[in-house]
């Protein structure tokens, strides 16, 4: 484990001028949000329906697709990576012990709570007057959406058909954005007094790690 860490942190300052472009880039479209003028007691990677019918959806949600599509796109796939590097140290071929998917399950909700929590922290200093509670929520379903995201890429990764992967999910969230009527169920509150998308989002990250479970106990030591 402690080999594979090393080399997970020596691939990360190897591609830290790419990564480093992506979030000056990303900066500028997290700023473009805090000053047009939308609703900011809804966190910035939260969809949110269109209050004009002449806006289509996705035009609207265009700063909650790039918050999950930059937040696919700065990891660079190493997390992706780190999970499917052969074990040199190991000589027997056999199935891939569970231990090192679920280190990977960690880092990648770390990583999507780190990434949204410093965005909401910066969005509640410049909004401290907002309902704090609705703001959060919001922030917890985009950090979902992100982490489901991420597991449906990494699936195609897997299964060696990255494009597939991120064709799949770019679909899947252009969809969400750009539709009212699935946003409206997500956000209504459902039979069990909370919002729709908290057990559509626990169902389908839990799908999503199945599945990437599978790909991975397929996969064979080199």
């Amino acid at each position: 484990m402690k080999w594979q860490m090393a080399r997970f942190l020596q691939s990360l300052h190897r591609r830290n001028g790419l990564r480093a472009m992506l979030l000056v880039i990303y900066a500028v479209v997290v700023y473009r949000f805090l000053i047009s003028g939308m609703d900011p007691g809804v966190f910035i990677g939260m969809f949110r329906s269109s209050d004009s019918p002449f806006t289509p959806g996705l035009a609207y949600n265009m700063y909650a697709l790039a918050y999950a599509l930059f937040g696919m796109a700065i990891p660079l796939e190493q997390f992706s990576e780190w999970l499917a590097v052969p074990e040199c140290m190991v000589y027997v071929r056999r199935g891939r012990g569970p231990g090192r998917f679920l280190a990977y399950l960690l880092m990648i909700t770390v990583y999507c709570v780190v990434y949204t929590l410093i965005q909401a922290v910066a969005q509640r200093i410049m909004f401290p007057d907002e309902d704090p509670v609705a703001f959060a929520g919001s922030a917890v379903c985009a950090a979902c959406v992100l982490l489901a995201a991420m597991l449906t890429a990494n699936l195609g990764y897997l299964s060696g058909s990255r494009i597939a992967g991120y064709f799949v999910v770019v679909v899947l969230l252009g969809l969400l954005m750009s539709f009212s009527e699935p946003q409206q169920w997500l956000l209504a509150v459902g039979p069990l007094h909370v919002p729709n998308w908290m057990p559509a989002a626990i169902l389908t990250i839990l799908i999503c790690a199945a599945a990437n479970l599978i790909a991975f106990n397929r996969m064979q030591i080199l």
